[in-house]
């Protein structure tokens, strides 16, 4: 949709540009999701370009700023012509994209100041000031949980950058399946998004809102304001930071998916915030590894293999998988205080006169236990 849609609010004006990074480990198919967006963007006409895997800071401004470039595009609203500047960017590993050039920061920060600019500044060596006009940078990444841990510890990734990305994550690998084939159903649906894309190129302009779907977005916003003052978690506050953004972007594209009628619903609302609040409770999970603990990053791996279980493990196999990370007594400390914050349970069994220590998460030891999670404080 590009800049061709938006939702002026006031001092600023939202468009529905997104930076999304699937996080998991290797092997999870991430990429494979990924790329089953990136082949209906491929198929959209007038093309959108699409950004080199491996791309430099220095070349990416340029490809964007440069004269006649692809990126370049024009729609008239109201009988007024409107240019803007559109580059998806494709990530298998995002990674690679940050190093490319050997300037991991820079990318980073030129990624987090052409976000809502209107006008993008670049100046280069010997040639001036480049400036790209109405950038639309859009990114969707792959990133492994230690990568992304390594990357906050090295000050690379910052606070600004995470602000602005939605972090989806996943370890749970799903169902195997030894053949997988496309069903007559997926097909049809496709082909249905790739029609639906097309037949989007051809609408613009600004959202309303339905009186409704204001009464809704004044009370969610201060609740959400409320929550973040009360949040005590940094990576959380930062989400939260930009959550009612990430609310009106999301209901946007939802309710193209729909209709050409642009008009903000209350149903289109909750269920851009549903799918937010899909991903919240193991957003903070991705970061636990981070931070100057070094045990961290090992306390993250336990929790995500407790977590994402779905029968209790028992305390001696966790020893046996972290072995080579972490002493037994380190792997204790732990646990210990994995349980003291609530993001574990330990428990015991009595088997032949003989004690077995488990591990579960909340919800798997309270359903074995026959009593409700209690919310944590």
């Amino acid at each position: 949709m590009s800049r061709r849609v938006w939702v002026d609010m006031g001092f600023f004006t939202v468009y529905p540009n997104m930076y999304v990074m699937f996080v998991g480990n290797a092997g999870i198919k991430k990429s494979t999701a990924m790329n089953i967006a990136k082949s209906i963007v491929r198929a959209i006409r007038p093309p959108i370009t699409i950004a080199p895997s491996s791309i430099t800071r220095e070349a990416m401004t340029q490809l964007m700023a440069e004269e006649g470039s692809p990126c370049k595009k024009i729609f008239k609203h109201e009988g007024v012509v409107k240019s803007y500047t559109h580059l998806s960017i494709f990530a298998n590993e995002l990674v690679t994209l940050l190093n490319a050039g050997g300037n991991a920061s820079g990318m980073i920060e030129t990624l987090t100041d052409i976000w809502d600019q209107d006008i993008f500044e670049v100046k280069t060596k010997n040639k001036g000031n480049d400036y790209i006009e109405q950038p639309f940078l859009t990114i969707l990444g792959c990133l492994t949980t230690d990568t992304i841990n390594n990357l906050f510890n090295n000050k690379i990734i910052s606070s600004g950058f995470s602000r602005r990305c939605i972090f989806v994550h996943s370890d749970d690998f799903g169902t195997p399946v030894p053949r997988p084939v496309i069903t007559a159903e997926q097909k049809q649906a496709w082909d249905d998004c790739v029609a639906r894309a097309n037949s989007l190129q051809a609408v613009s302009g600004q959202f309303s809102w339905e009186p409704s779907a204001l009464d809704w977005w004044d009370t969610f916003y201060r609740a959400n304001h409320e929550r973040k003052t009360k949040e005590e978690n940094s990576v959380m506050q930062r989400y939260l930071q930009s959550k009612p953004e990430y609310v009106i972007k999301i209901a946007m594209l939802t309710t193209l998916s729909e209709t050409n009628d642009l008009v903000l619903t209350p149903e289109q609302l909750q269920l851009a915030n549903a799918f937010l609040e899909q991903i919240e409770p193991s957003m903070t999970m991705i970061f636990d590894g981070s931070g100057r603990n070094e045990l961290s990053p090992i306390a993250s791996a336990i929790e995500r293999t407790v977590v994402g279980s779905p029968q209790p493990i028992m305390r001696k196999k966790i020893y046996a998988m972290f072995f080579k990370d972490a002493q037994v007594e380190e792997i204790d400390k732990i646990l210990t205080h994995l349980a003291r914050v609530d993001k574990i349970r330990m428990f015991n069994l009595e088997k032949d006169n003989t004690t077995i220590q488990f591990v579960g998460s909340l919800a798997v030891v309270d359903a074995l236990t026959k009593r409700p999670s209690e919310p944590t404080a």
